[in-house]
């Protein structure tokens, strides 16, 4: 039989104690189950019977302690060597049942789940089959004795984890699986150009103009329910896609452990694979810091659990998706989630942002609503220190009737008629302010608003995410 791996971390729900007391006058000849607490379909357990005996009516003594089905001979010599039981009268479950009860170690059921599974080739057998059952997988009747349960399996990249423990069944036992797993998010920063309040908190959504550095946070949290010191090794990647509309900034990745910056680190970067939907044509970052628990991070079990945190920089180029249909990206990480095999990984739920940048469109018409050719327009933006700086230079052609500016976000602007046709009066600067609002937490963030304020004639499309005028 191959070598166990993955024990289910559950609590020791009974106090079982082991003793070598005469039979019970009262013995309890009853059976009973094992069930573990789990609602989601595509997981397995198995449970393996290490003793059994009878079991006092009060459910607290095990005597008349033997052998149960589920270990082997390799299994019980481990046990025999683990509490110094050399002599051949000696090596019987009740000398090892009693060395248990006895022994100082802080959880002996630790030390029989690693010595049974993690250590020792083929110490088990038997395995008992649990099975589905409603909100539970269920063993069928058991008599009493002292049982091993293992979850030999998850959903495949489901956000799960495997841990060690050994459970002590003396009656039926309801159990919550507790592996927990770590929980990953990403933020975005928005800024309005146009005043000094600066950057909003993290969140996720935005808008910038084309060209603009967006400032982005990817976090892991790891709780402190996450048993690292089970794990010889505990590896984390952080995946982060992004659309073609942004650009990574070389040299801007910051990674941090519990708020101190541990170094900079650039991403290995690759093609996304999407040939039909919002990620075509844009690149799939990895930062795969490897052993958290090794130098530089040396992240350790604490009370507090542990946050491992990458800030860096993009920018929206001139590929970016423009309108309500914004320029998404999203992240997960890829975690150890098996103390015993330490190949095997989770991976959390991708968690999505969106960058939005709009449009402006300008018609030159005179004053019969007719096409008018030979104008020119420069569109200014308000800076943080209140002067209007030009977008881009003029936009002028000699046939041109209409006029756009792509790549906008919120803020303060001014459309300045910089060449008048001949025989035509300037039209006065229009002088307006574009507020968009979106999703500031949210699963599926989303434009919400988009309006125009105080513009001459100027109107605003969500669905376009344009501002138009004529």
């Amino acid at each position: 039989m191959k070598k166990f791996s993955k024990i289910l971390s559950v609590a020791l729900l009974v106090a079982l104690v082991l003793s070598l007391g005469v039979a019970n006058a009262f013995a309890d000849g009853g059976t009973y189950t094992i069930a573990i607490t789990n609602d989601a379909e595509g997981y397995s357990y198995s449970a393996y019977q290490i003793f059994k005996g009878d079991l006092s009516n009060d459910k607290k003594t095990l005597s008349n302690i033997e052998w149960g089905s589920g270990v082997t001979d390799a299994g019980k010599d481990a046990l025999y060597s683990r509490y110094g039981l050399t002599a051949t009268a000696d090596q019987t479950a009740a000398k090892v049942a009693e060395k248990i009860a006895t022994d100082n170690a802080p959880n002996p059921a630790d030390e029989i789940a690693t010595l049974l599974a993690k250590t020792t080739d083929d110490a088990l057998a038997n395995p008992i089959t649990m099975s589905k059952d409603g909100n539970a997988y269920k063993t069928a009747p058991q008599v009493p004795g002292y049982y091993m349960v293992v979850n030999t399996g998850i959903p495949n990249g489901s956000n799960a984890a495997y841990s060690d423990y050994i459970v002590e069944v003396v009656a039926n036992v309801n159990i919550a699986p507790k592996a927990d797993v770590p929980s990953s998010e990403k933020k975005v920063k928005d800024i309005n150009d146009s005043n000094t309040t600066g950057y909003t908190d993290w969140q996720d959504a935005a808008d910038y103009d084309i060209g603009d550095e967006i400032s982005f946070k990817l976090t892991a949290t790891i709780p402190a329910t996450v048993r690292l010191n089970d794990f010889t090794h505990y590896t984390l990647k952080f995946v982060d896609t992004m659309s073609k509309g942004l650009t990574y900034k070389n040299d801007s990745a910051v990674i941090k452990v519990n708020g101190t910056t541990i170094k900079t680190m650039n991403p290995g970067s690759v093609p996304t694979t999407d040939t039909e939907g919002k990620y075509v044509g844009g690149n799939v970052l990895t930062w795969d810091l490897g052993d958290i628990k090794a130098a530089p991070y040396n992240v350790t079990a604490n009370e507090d659990g542990n946050v491992v945190t990458i800030e860096y920089i993009a920018t929206i180029n001139s590929n970016a998706v423009v309108g309500v249909n914004g320029n998404p990206n999203k992240m997960h990480i890829e975690f150890s989630n098996n103390p015993n095999n330490e190949s095997d990984k989770g991976t959390t739920t991708d968690d999505v942002n969106i960058v939005f940048t709009y449009k402006l469109v300008v018609d030159k018409i005179n004053s019969e609503k007719e096409d008018l050719t030979g104008a020119g327009f420069t569109l200014y933006k308000k800076n943080s220190s209140g002067e209007y700086v030009a977008v881009t230079d003029e936009v002028k052609g000699d046939q041109m009737t209409q006029f756009s500016w792509n790549g906008l976000d919120d803020g303060d602007y001014k459309l300045v008629e910089t060449t008048t046709p001949d025989g035509f009066n300037t039209i006065d600067p229009i002088e307006f302010t574009v507020t968009a609002e979106h999703s500031i937490t949210s699963q599926d963030p989303a434009l919400t608003s988009l309006s125009v304020t105080e513009g001459k004639g100027l109107t605003a499309s969500l669905n376009g995410g344009e501002l138009s005028r004529q």
